[in-house]
């Protein structure tokens, strides 16, 4: 074989291998980076549900008084459930927020006035984080559930004390 022939099959067989360490480098790391940002959407839509629940407070205390509201989800899905008053958000997430349930027995955690549960679901998690509410909650006034996603930036509630 030539000189040349040898360098370049040299030359192939270096860009095969830093290749392929660098297809093992992010395998190892990618699930990492999955957690990171599981968990970064899950702190970012705590804070988000906190000013939600605090304009709805502030907004209740009149009764028809309207609230409408930009969101912005980065992940998961906010739903407004009004048949239970609630507004609850959930991600199926590789990150454990919490604990999961032991024996049957819920395992949650209170924020402030919202509540975090974690469900092991297969090898992922499921996470909820719920608002509770005494009075009747609408979304554009109606009394159906609507459910947002990334999709429905935008929004109108109307909450309703009974």
């Amino acid at each position: 074989m030539s000189k040349k022939a040898v360098i370049w099959i040299s030359v192939v067989l270096y860009v095969l291998i830093t290749l392929a360490i660098i297809g093992i480098v992010i395998a190892a790391v990618k699930p990492q980076i999955d957690k990171s940002r599981d968990k970064a959407a899950i702190e970012q839509t705590i804070v988000l549900m906190q000013n939600l629940d605090e304009d709805i407070l502030r907004v209740s205390e009149t009764q028809g008084t309207k609230l409408q509201r930009n969101i912005k989800l980065s992940k998961g899905t906010l739903t407004f459930d009004n048949n239970n008053n609630e507004i609850y958000w959930n991600l199926e997430s590789n990150y454990q927020y919490s604990e999961p349930p032991k024996s049957g027995y819920p395992n949650e955690i209170n924020i402030g006035r919202i509540t975090a549960i974690t469900q092991e679901r297969g090898d992922k998690w499921d996470v909820t984080l719920t608002l509770t509410y005494a009075f009747n909650i609408t979304f554009d006034s109606k009394e159906t559930p609507k459910t947002l996603t990334q999709a429905l930036p935008k929004f109108q509630l109307l909450p309703r004390i009974i």
